[in-house]
């Protein structure tokens, strides 16, 4: 009876660390090596974990692309954020971190590209580890949140709508928050 309460007191302790105090979120490349550009915070609440992201704004510059203010991170290509433009709960349970993974896009764009094109954004569908939360890229097409969703849908991105990539075809394959 005794490790029955010893692994129930441990596997608590591990769920309870995924989503507790401060936690770093990487952009790790091909070769594994971790870029780190920001925090987060969870604390508990009624309905999960609530979050609150802090980004290392010193790593991303500010471009005008395509009529329109973006903050990039600039390596011999661009990778940038894509604020989430709507109503998000910032709040994620121990199996949903849609509105997460809403508050952590991407658009990449080749440093020979003109402008930025919506169609190559990046989602990164996120899974619990025993370390926090691993997320593997897929390509989305981001004219998607181009105007409000219907029906009050807070999240119109949709895991069966977004497409697969080869990790060697992007640039930041995985994002880690640890």
């Amino acid at each position: 009876m005794r490790y029955v309460f010893v692994f129930l007191f441990l596997f608590a302790s591990l769920n309870a660390h995924a989503f507790s105090g401060q936690k770093t979120i990487y952009l790790e490349d091909k070769s594994h090596k971790k870029l780190a550009i920001a925090t987060i915070s969870f604390e508990k609440a009624q309905a999960g974990y609530d979050y609150k992201i802090t980004y290392q704004e010193e790593l991303f510059g500010d471009f005008f692309l395509s009529m329109r203010p973006f903050r990039c991170y600039e390596t011999k290509d661009l990778y940038c954020r894509q604020p989430y433009p709507y109503e998000l709960t910032k709040t994620i349970t121990e199996t949903d971190f849609r509105s997460l993974e809403h508050d952590l896009l991407f658009i990449a764009r080749k440093a020979n590209e003109y402008g930025i094109d919506p169609y190559n954004g990046r989602y990164y569908i996120l899974q619990k580890t025993d370390h926090g939360l691993k997320g593997t890229v897929y390509g989305v097409d981001l004219n998607v949140i181009a105007s409000p969703p219907e029906d009050n849908d807070m999240h119109p991105i949709k895991h069966d709508e977004i497409d697969e990539m080869e990790a060697d075809s992007v640039q930041f394959p995985t994002l880690l928050i640890e």
